[in-house]
């Protein structure tokens, strides 16, 4: 019962929905690339039907001057497709006769259609070659998975028995074949025959051009810095690849050497060792067992193959079927386990659809290189060769895992950027608050100096004031008017403090017209005319009340000076700008100045000028034209006194 619990416990926690997802992207993916081949090859299959019988002999390499292929035995009907080692295995020579009927003259060209041949072929139409693909010297460049069309000319044509002979010379003893063919009018040939085209030869080097694009790629980056195990595996098995490619697209390539297929077996042995390596860096490093594992069986497929084709005395059938019999079971065991680790990890991510589609191109060269084993084995001859397809599940998978990189680093790159603006307007709040508190703060600090400004201000001047006035009052000799005189004056003093904080954030220009609304009636009483030479579109500063009353005090004794000493009749106050400083004029038309009077204390000007330095600026006395004095006091625009408090 215990054992029934643990086995419904597993079966609750196993990742279903990771497996349904991974194996129903493998069916997708397998089943759109099926889809595509399949298409491909059923449009390469003519219309027509096609010569599943042929008759064929022992040939031998021709002679120069022959208009024929040699014969070395009699004619022999053989089913297609056909091993050329059915035929005769001592000669890598052998020769075909198909003999056809016209009924009626040709009225357009026709054409012998080859889908798969492995071998090179001359073809030959009643005693006279028209096409050879390929050497037919030993050892041949064999287009093995290359189709052929091959046009028979109208001309060429007869009414009754035509005669098509081909000579195939095969690469190697006991290899070759030749699968069934087509021959009928050029117009029903031709499209399957590029369709064949497109499945075998452009399609793999589409796959290869891939492959180089995706290396040049990694290069890159693995030479730009990016020193990481997955693009190091993958510059590894993609040379592979492309060498894979390039011998079966190339025939020519090493053709005349016993090195072809040693590359070719080598190449095979570098996809199967290395691909899974990149694969697997992919979701996680590869396990140290595993690389060792995997680059010793790489070398023992190079050990063997370099000993079968190079130093062993082998006959020719296993020597070349050692190591491609060592290669099939490699590719048998190694393939499984690969997938199975796939899967496994595949399962761990439970909620990555990358993953998924990783498992499915990983799975590609296995499937395929087990197929072309598989169909190599049981239904010779192989016609379309998988495996270098297989390079494209190879080169997509590294897409796929730059593509997921960029992704997730442009959402890691989004996040920071969220994080950095929150603590930005975390930041923003806190500075906020701070400033407020110092702004409060230094509200507080200021009102408690202007607070000690006033006391300060009303003792010294109000309050001496009215102490004199007590003083006054108590003395019988000093008259009523005298009193009431220095009454008004201690109002007025007042007046200008509370007129001073009364400033606060005001536009200046109010002030200046309280200021106005004191000194105007003063004047009027002692008959002088007030001349307001003031712009009221003036730009003025906003002044502490510290300064306001600083101005209106050297404005008001200013005033009382004219009052008292200038017999005037008219007086003018100016206010103007002057680039970065405010100047103020009180220009009366009086007796003017006695010569050194300026100097006299009668009329205050060490008070005046006192003030006027304690602003910031600095006070002129000069004879006003047409007669008259001018007092003038240039300030700066921040007065010293209107600064904030340190």
């Amino acid at each position: 019962m215990e054992w029934f619990l643990r086995l419904r416990r597993s079966a609750g926690s196993f990742p279903w929905a990771s497996l349904a997802r991974a194996l129903g992207v493998c069916l997708l993916c397998f089943g759109l690339l099926g889809a595509a081949l399949g298409g491909m090859y059923r449009a390469s299959i003519p219309e027509v039907p096609a010569i599943t019988e042929i008759e064929g002999a022992a040939s031998h390499a021709p002679e120069p001057g022959e208009s024929l292929p040699p014969q070395d035995a009699e004619w022999q009907r053989y089913a297609l497709p056909l091993r050329i080692c059915k035929v005769r295995c001592d000669t890598l020579y052998t020769v075909y006769r198909h003999r056809f009927d016209l009924a009626q003259s040709a009225r357009a060209d026709w054409a012998l259609y080859l889908p798969f041949f492995d071998a090179n072929v001359a073809v030959y139409l009643n005693g006279q070659m028209l096409d050879q693909q390929g050497r037919m010297l030993a050892p041949a460049d064999v287009y093995r998975f290359h189709s052929r069309l091959v046009r028979l000319p109208q001309s060429r044509l007869r009414l009754g028995e035509n005669e098509l002979l081909l000579q195939l010379v095969a690469e190697r003893p006991y290899y070759g074949a030749l699968s069934p063919m087509y021959l009928a009018p050029m117009e029903a040939l031709a499209a399957p025959q590029r369709w064949r085209a497109r499945l075998t030869e452009h399609t793999i080097a589409g796959v290869g051009w891939l492959h180089a694009g995706s290396l040049l790629v990694a290069l890159a980056l693995f030479l730009g810095g990016r020193r990481e195990s997955v693009l190091g595996w993958y510059l590894v098995a993609a040379v592979f690849w492309l060498a894979l490619i390039a011998l079966h697209a190339s025939p020519g390539l090493l053709a005349a050497t016993p090195w072809r297929w040693t590359a070719t077996f080598l190449s095979v042995a570098g996809v199967l060792s290395f691909s899974p390596l990149f694969i697997l860096s992919i979701l996680q490093p590869p396990p140290t067992w595993m690389v060792r594992a995997l680059l010793g069986l790489f070398g023992i497929c190079l050990v063997t193959t370099v000993l079968a084709m190079h130093v062993l005395d082998l006959d020719a059938y296993w020597q070349f079927q050692v190591p491609n019999y060592t290669l099939k079971l490699s590719a048998l065991l190694l393939v499984p386990l690969m997938l199975g680790l796939v899967l496994r990890i595949v399962l761990k991510r439970k909620s990555s659809w990358s993953a998924a589609w990783l498992l499915a191109l990983a799975a590609m060269p296995g499937v395929f290189g087990i197929a072309d084993a598989v169909m190599g084995s049981i239904s010779p001859p192989l016609q379309m060769a998988l495996l270098p397809l297989g390079g494209l599940g190879v080169s997509m998978a590294l897409w796929l895992e730059l593509i997921r990189r960029l992704i997730e680093n442009h959402r890691r790159l989004a996040s920071h950027a969220a994080e950095l603006e929150q603590t930005v307007r975390a930041r923003e709040a806190d500075l906020r608050e701070s400033y407020e508190r110092l702004r409060h703060a230094d509200r507080e600090r200021a009102l408690g100096e202007e607070r000690q400004r006033l006391l300060h201000d009303m003792h010294d001047g109000v309050g001496g004031q009215l102490a004199s006035l007590v003083h006054l009052a108590g003395n019988p000799e000093i008259g009523r008017d005298q009193v009431v005189a220095g009454l008004r004056e201690g109002l007025a003093d007042l007046r200008l403090v509370l007129d001073s904080l009364a400033q606060g954030e005001d536009d200046p220009m109010v002030a200046l017209g309280r200021l106005r609304h004191r000194i105007q009636p003063p004047l009027e009483a002692a008959g002088i005319n007030l001349h307001w030479a003031v712009d009221p579109k003036l730009e003025l500063p906003a002044w502490s009340p510290e300064a306001v009353l600083h101005i209106y005090r050297l404005l008001q004794e200013s005033i009382h000076n004219v009052i008292r000493h200038a017999q005037a009749r008219n007086l003018t106050l100016e206010v103007r700008g002057d680039g970065d400083r405010i100047e103020f004029g009180v220009i009366d038309d009086g007796v003017g100045m006695a010569p050194g009077a300026a100097a006299g204390p009668g009329y205050g000007l060490d008070s005046l000028r006192a003030r006027a330095i304690k602003l910031g600026g600095y006070l002129t006395l000069t004879p006003a034209p047409g007669g008259g004095t001018e007092v003038r006091v240039s300030l700066p625009r921040v007065p010293m006194a209107a600064a904030p408090h340190e």
